[in-house]
C-alpha cells in the first residue's frame, strides 16, 4: 500500500516538475492528427476587389474552375444593368489577323468563352500576376472602386515564359449579399515593356 501511494506521489512530482523540464506531462494526451492529403482547396473569393483578382487569376491557373472565373464578373441581374465589358487598346485591334471579328462589345459571355479556350492553348501551368502600375494611384469608393495594375500573364513559376503584358484599369462594384465583380477591364499596352508582347486584350481577339 505504502509502495502505491509513493509511486503516486513520484507521479505527481514528475508532472508538477515537466513544464520546468519537457513543456509539460502530456502522457495521455493523443498524438496530433496528421494534416489532410490533397494540397490547397481553391475557395474562390469576393470580399474585395483584390481578391477578386487573385480569384481570377487562380481560376486561371487550375484551368477547371470556369464558373468561379465568370462569377467575378459583373452580371446585369445584380448590378443595375451594367455587365462586364472589356475594352480593348485600338493599337491590338489594329494589329490582330485580318479577318479577325472586332465585337463591339465584349461582354461576360465572350469572357466564359475566352477562359474555355485561352486555357487548353498551353500543356504547362498558366500564370497572372497583377502588380500595381506605377504613378497611379486606386480609387477606393464604398461601392465602386477603380484598380490600375500591370498584368503579365506566363507559363512557369519563374516567370520566364510571358505571352501577355500590359495595363489594365479594373473597375469594380459592390453588390448588395454579393461582394464584389469586376464590371469594366479598359486594356491598355505597356510603354516600358518588349513590343512584341502581346496584351491580354490581344489575346481575347484572336481567340475567339
Amino acid at each position: 500500500m505504502r509502495r502505491r501511494v509513493r509511486a503516486r506521489a513520484l507521479a505527481a512530482l514528475l508532472c508538477g516538475l515537466a513544464p520546468l523540464l519537457a513543456g509539460g506531462c502530456n502522457l495521455f494526451r493523443p498524438a496530433d492528427p496528421e494534416p489532410p492529403a490533397g494540397g490547397d482547396v481553391f475557395i474562390p473569393d469576393y470580399s474585395d476587389p483584390a481578391r477578386v483578382l487573385t480569384t481570377l487569376a487562380r481560376a486561371l491557373e487550375l484551368k477547371s474552375e470556369q464558373a468561379a472565373y465568370a462569377d467575378g464578373l459583373a452580371d446585369s441581374i445584380y448590378s443595375a444593368d451594367q455587365p462586364f465589358s472589356a475594352r480593348h487598346d485600338p493599337a491590338d485591334i489594329a494589329e490582330v489577323p485580318p479577318g479577325t471579328p472586332i465585337p463591339s462589345r465584349w461582354d461576360k459571355n465572350r469572357e466564359r468563352v475566352f477562359y474555355s479556350r485561352v486555357v487548353v492553348q498551353r500543356d504547362t501551368t498558366l500564370f497572372m500576376l497583377f502588380q500595381f502600375t506605377p504613378g497611379l494611384t486606386d480609387s477606393l469608393g464604398a461601392n465602386q472602386q477603380v484598380l490600375y495594375r500591370t498584368y503579365t500573364m506566363f507559363v512557369g513559376a519563374a516567370a520566364g515564359d510571358t505571352i501577355a503584358r500590359g495595363r489594365a484599369d479594373l473597375r469594380f462594384v459592390k453588390l448588395a449579399g454579393q461582394g464584389w465583380r469586376l464590371l469594366h477591364w479598359v486594356d491598355r499596352r505597356d510603354p516600358s515593356t518588349n513590343p512584341n508582347l502581346r496584351t491580354f486584350g490581344w489575346l481575347r481577339l484572336v481567340t475567339q
